[in-house]
């Protein structure tokens, strides 16, 4: 396979140029243009890029070394062999300001000499060249990691999701109508697992104040997994308390259920202040905070197949747009597999997903006509998500 490698030759002495550019094409596969002027040269590079220029030192008009600086102006990545008569210390100083790569000298010059020169310019142009297709392979990797941090943070942060906004207040009413306690909250995990926020209350107002994991009742609820209830005059120390600010603080009494989906706990449901919680409040409430935490894995996994599915469209457009035909099928096959695998999510109410909380929803609705109205609004928020998420999967033309 031919080099691509473009080699421009520069020296006033005819003579000289044939026997350099002789030497090149016969012995190499280097694309090679020849001028006698610094003139013609500086304009060629304002055309075309050469990897490496080849330039005697004394010409008329400007010199090598000044030929050298305005191209560098063009081409700044250009190498550069010099040949000169002055060996040793009179080598021309200009030229190693400039940044020349090899010096050739003429009393000592050879062809084999010169294609030494230049198979060493050409392999640093090469690792040059490999160095920054890395660089960009690794840009784009970068740039995908922080798609995909973007992604994934937008699908932990639940409470942006409409449907999760209203749900998640409907969850905290219902908490406390079903358990007659004064006050509810509901607490999410933030995006970097270390702490929860309530993004919703009734009868107290929620505070963005972060409880770090482990602190607090919420905090040691949702690490723990367990659900706890607590009353003050029985703990003695207030674990509520240890957050200054936080709604848990000042409380008589909590009850706090964990919000488990897919084996992990992503919040903590939290009833406060009612003088004694019932065994009947327990089983009502783990049942209760069983479905919140499968109603935010559902919302988790709409957003997460949204962004699938809108991240593949951008992609696949942007690569048939930049390389049509084979490049372009190519993003059509990957679109395609894409929302194949969205459709796998179980968002359709064929898995155990949607199974799972269609039996969680029938035991809430159990518990009197409120939990029935309420499980009845869940429902057809959770169908309208639903045929949402179906219409956003047609087949999609690039």
């Amino acid at each position: 396979m031919p080099s691509d490698i473009k080699i421009l030759l520069v020296d006033d002495q005819r003579e000289n140029l044939v026997e350099y550019e002789g030497i090149i094409k016969q012995l190499t596969d280097y694309h090679v243009h020849a001028v006698d002027n610094s003139a013609e040269a500086i304009a060629l590079c304002q055309r075309e890029r050469f990897d490496l220029l080849i330039t005697d030192v004394r010409m008329p008009g400007k010199n090598g070394d000044e030929m050298f600086g305005e191209i560098k102006k063009f081409l700044p990545d250009i190498r550069c062999i010099v040949i000169t008569g002055f060996p040793g210390q009179d080598a021309p100083i200009n030229f190693l300001k400039l940044g020349a790569h090899d010096f050739l000298f003429k009393a000592e010059f050879g062809p084999q000499t010169m294609l030494r020169a230049i198979d060493n310019q050409v392999q640093i142009i090469n690792l040059c060249r490999q160095t920054s297709a890395l660089q960009s392979q690794l840009a784009v990797f970068q740039k995908t990691i922080q798609d995909i941090m973007a992604t994934v943070q937008s699908v932990t942060r639940l409470s942006r999701a409409p449907e999760l906004t209203m749900s998640l207040h409907s969850f905290a009413e219902l908490a406390a109508l079903i358990s007659q306690a004064p006050a509810a909250a509901i607490f999410l995990l933030e995006p970097d697992g270390q702490s929860l926020i309530a993004r919703c209350a009734v009868g107290v107002e929620p505070n963005p104040t972060p409880v770090p994991i482990g602190k607090g009742l919420a905090g040691r609820v949702a690490q723990a997994g367990r659900l706890t209830a607590l009353s003050r005059a029985e703990a003695g120390n207030w674990p509520g308390d240890e957050i200054s600010g936080s709604v848990e603080a000042g409380r008589k009494s909590a009850l706090a259920v964990p919000l488990v989906a897919q084996n992990t706990c992503i919040g903590v449901l939290e009833l406060f202040d009612k003088p004694r919680f019932e065994p009947q409040d327990i089983e009502q409430l783990s049942r209760l905070g069983a479905l919140c935490a499968s109603t935010l894995d559902l919302v988790n996994a709409a957003q997460m197949a949204d962004n699938l599915l809108l991240r593949a469209l951008k992609l696949a457009t942007e690569a048939a747009a930049a390389k049509p035909g084979a490049a372009g099928d190519a993003a059509k096959q990957a679109l395609s597999g894409m929302a194949e695998t969205v459709k796998q999510i179980d968002l359709v109410g064929s898995g155990g997903r949607a199974t799972a909380i269609a039996e969680q929803i029938r035991q809430v609705s159990e518990f009197g006509p409120a939990a029935a109205e309420f499980c009845d609004k869940l429902l057809a928020s959770l169908i309208a998500m639903f045929r949402r998420q179906r219409e956003a999967m047609p087949e999609i033309k690039i």
